[in-house]
Order: structure tokens, then sequence, then C-alpha cells
């Protein structure tokens, strides 16, 4: 039993990672994006 909830803590954890992981990348994206249109202009 407490294996099978320290396995959905670690599923859960994964997730949260995953998630902050995907955001930041998106983020890093758009500053990239922005850079890129502020130096032509």
């Amino acid at each position: 039993m407490s294996q099978l909830s320290n396995v959905n803590i670690v599923r859960e954890k994964v997730t949260k990672v995953k998630r902050y992981f995907q955001f930041s990348l998106s983020f890093a994206k758009t500053i990239k994006t922005a850079k890129e249109k502020g130096t032509k202009t």
C-alpha cells in the first residue's frame, strides 16, 4: 500500500516537472521571438 502511494507521489512530481519544463520552453521561445522582432525594428 505504501509503495503504491509512493508511485503516485512520484507520478505527480513528474507531471509537475513536465508542465514546468514545457512552460519554461514556451516562455523562452516567446522571449526569443520578442528579441528578434525588437532587433529587426
